[in-house]
């Protein structure tokens, strides 16, 4: 459902900034065969916009989850849990976090945001 989400982030992010050719691109990679290419090039417009605000921890943490790097990916989950990123609160629902669920720092992530009981 990639075009789903792309819909759902430009919403969000207040993408009618953006200028036409990145949302394009986007668009472009949601279409390709492989969900690498999509979640690649999500990757390389949240560093883009680094550039001038500052990055969404838990958005970066389902990247690199979704990329299979898992360390980077819980670094980033660490940094939206520290910083009480408010989407942390799907963390135990949001599908595009599923690579890291069997990883113990998973169960230890749950803990401290108090979704472990």
């Amino acid at each position: 459902m990639y075009r789903e989400a792309i819909t759902a982030r430009q919403k969000r992010r207040k993408l009618a900034r953006w200028d036409a050719t990145e949302t394009a691109a986007l668009k472009s990679a949601a279409s390709a065969s492989e969900s690498a290419v999509y979640w690649k090039k999500r990757l390389e417009q949240e560093i883009k916009e680094a550039r001038t605000e500052l990055p969404m921890p838990f958005e970066m943490a389902l990247i690199y989850a979704q990329l299979g790097e898992k360390d980077l990916a819980f670094e980033w989950l660490d940094k939206a849990i520290e910083n009480r990123n408010y989407p942390v609160m799907f963390l135990r629902v949001t599908p595009d976090i599923d690579p890291l669920r069997a990883d113990p720092r998973f169960a230890d992530a749950l803990r401290r945001v108090g979704l472990l009981f």
